[in-house]
C-alpha cells in the first residue's frame, strides 16, 4: 500500500468536535485545534472521507434543529405579536408560520375549488369553456359602479327617435 497516506483515526468524540466547529463557520484547521487534534494529523485526508461528510451533515442538522430553529420561531412570534410591524412583514410571518405548520396557502386553495385542480393545458375544450364562463360570472359579480354619471337607460337605437 505504498503511496496511499494513512487516514487519521479519530475517535467519535473528536470527529464530532471537529465538525461541531466547522458547522459553526470555524475554518477547518481552527476547528481541529479547538477539538485538540495534534497539528501533525493529516486532516486533509480525513476531510475527504465519507465519515467526515456524514458527521458534518449531522452537525449542521443538529445546529439547525437545536439552535437556529428555536431562534427563528422566537423571531416569528415577535413579529406576529408586534402591533407596529408593517403589514407586509406580518403577512409574510403568518404565511411562513402556517406553511411550516402544514397549512400552505396553495393546498387550501386547491381544496376550496376542485374544478381548478387541472391546469388549463390539461383541460378539454368543454372544460375550458366552462371555466371561462364561471370566471366571467365571478368577475361580473364583483364589478362595482364607482361614481360618475349614471348610464343612460335608453334602448339601443332610441337616440334616432
Amino acid at each position: 500500500m505504498s503511496g496511499i497516506p494513512a487516514l487519521p483515526q479519530f475517535d467519535g468524540q473528536t470527529r464530532r468536535n471537529i465538525v461541531y466547529w466547522i458547522a459553526r463557520g470555524v475554518p477547518r484547521e481552527e476547528a481541529a485545534r479547538r477539538a485538540s487534534v495534534p497539528a501533525s494529523a493529516r486532516l486533509s485526508a480525513y476531510f475527504r472521507t465519507k465519515h467526515f461528510a456524514e458527521d458534518l451533515r449531522e452537525a449542521i442538522r443538529d445546529q439547525l434543529e437545536t439552535e437556529m430553529a428555536p431562534k427563528a420561531m422566537q423571531r416569528l412570534a415577535g413579529i406576529l405579536n408586534d402591533e407596529k410591524a408593517p403589514p407586509k412583514v406580518v403577512l409574510d410571518a403568518v404565511k411562513t408560520t402556517l406553511d411550516r405548520a402544514g397549512h400552505p396557502a396553495v393546498a387550501s386553495a386547491k381544496l376550496a375549488d376542485p374544478d381548478d385542480a387541472k391546469r388549463p393545458e390539461e383541460m378539454t375544450p368543454t372544460e375550458l369553456a366552462a371555466l371561462i364562463e364561471r370566471l366571467e360570472r365571478e368577475k361580473s359579480g364583483r364589478a362595482v359602479h364607482v361614481g360618475g354619471p349614471e348610464e343612460p337607460t335608453a334602448s339601443p337605437g332610441s337616440f334616432l327617435d
